[in-house]
């Protein structure tokens, strides 16, 4: 099967993997930006099927008139539109793409990066992406968390199952409760302080977690950001002082690393205030701190890429009443090879993860960098530009 991809750079590489593990299906022409002359590109390459990524931008035409535009230059050819993992099956602007999809008889719509791969194996018919939307919603009426103590009183040692898990099996298809979610772009009235919370923990010890912290940290600040790191362990604080030298009394409320403030957990909420990047360093992942985890609006992990490891991260990635591990930032410290190995493997279970490298701070500031590209910081009261549109 030959494809047209149209979708971002960023996202040409998801399709890449998918291409490497399918024999027969190719992706014989990319396409980053869709323009009205991009319909004569598609009907000289003659492709069996169009794939089109929600990430794809348009310069000159708009979604409805590309597909109205292709399906009249081109008969009965097939249209794959792949929403990513959507979060909100109930969002109005995904409601009305959905419906205008369906009315152009566009049945091949997918709403999970995951199912990718079965969707171009196997063609949807007319009503599989209602009933998949309404599976989920009833899902989601079955399982919600009303806040956040019932949820640390309901977790208790006993609810634990333990499972033994190949980390190559990441692509099974687990039902989270996307409720839950944290927004990270929020204009309303409780983002008034302007500020991101970053939260980054290890399952493992010894993982680099304070250093990264310290590497963020120094990022932000190279890009002209207020960013402070909070130790959420009490005992690294009090080390990190005696380190420095700094009196206890003197440093109740915070000390600075060549012009980084580093606070106790204490000052979490006040430093939220002040800072426009609030970074948490957590250290070790303990139960307490998960409500604050889930809650941070940017979460990283480290990991190790040790093959007796893994199979924590298996068990992490794969524990259905955390239904948030796939909007985590996952970093290995690990050779080049090593980590493509891994990534493989990571992608098909629509996670996010980079590789670090101590030894090189360059390259770790560009990781950094990747990952903040992802959220986006904006001013409550920041005005909107105007767009000028050009007539035709």
């Amino acid at each position: 099967m030959n494809a047209i991809l149209l979708s971002s750079k960023q996202r040409r590489r998801f399709y890449d993997s998918i291409a490497k593990e399918m024999s027969d299906f190719y992706i014989v022409s990319f396409v980053p930006v869709a323009k009205s002359a991009t319909i004569n590109h598609i009907e000289e390459v003659n492709p069996h099927c169009v794939i089109i990524d929600k990430s794809l931008k348009f310069k000159d035409i708009d979604l409805e008139g590309f597909v109205c535009l292709l399906q009249l230059k081109i008969q009965n050819i097939r249209i794959i539109y792949n929403f990513g993992t959507v979060e909100d099956v109930n969002e109005q602007a995904f409601r009305d793409t959905i419906s205008f999809l369906q009315h152009q008889k566009v049945y091949d719509i997918v709403i999970n990066d995951i199912e990718t791969q079965q969707t171009i194996e196997n063609p949807m018919r007319f009503g599989d992406i209602t009933e998949k939307l309404d599976d989920i919603i009833k899902e989601k009426e079955k399982f919600v968390i009303k806040d956040d103590e019932q949820y640390s009183t309901n977790y208790t040692k006993k609810d634990e199952t333990k499972v033994e898990l190949n980390f190559f099996s990441l692509s099974d298809n687990y039902v989270f409760d996307i409720n839950n979610v944290t927004e990270i772009i929020d204009d309303g009235e409780d983002k008034k302080n302007n500020s991101l919370t970053i939260a980054i923990i290890q399952l493992q010890h010894h993982l680099g977690c304070t250093r990264t912290a310290f590497e963020m940290a120094k990022y932000l600040h190279s890009q002209s950001k207020n960013p402070c790191i909070v130790m959420a362990d009490e005992d690294t604080y009090k080390n990190m002082l005696s380190f420095y030298r700094y009196k206890t009394t003197a440093a109740a409320e915070g000390f600075s690393i060549d012009s980084i403030h580093v606070l106790p957990y204490s000052s979490l909420d006040s430093a939220r205030k002040i800072y426009t990047h609030v970074i948490i360093d957590m250290g070790y992942f303990r139960t307490e701190y998960e409500p604050m985890y889930r809650k941070a609006d940017i979460k990283m992990m480290m990991c190790s890429a040790a093959e007796w490891d893994l199979i924590h991260i298996s068990r992490w990635l794969n524990y259905p009443r955390y239904d948030y591990t796939r909007d985590i930032n996952y970093l290995f410290t690990a050779s080049q090879q090593r980590y493509v190995q891994l990534n493989k493997s990571l992608l098909k279970g629509n996670c996010m993860a980079y590789r670090v490298d101590y030894n090189d701070h360059s390259f770790n500031k560009k990781v950094y960098e990747m990952i903040m590209k992802r959220y986006d910081l904006r001013k409550p009261n920041a005005h909107k530009k105007r767009k000028i549109m050009k007539l035709r």
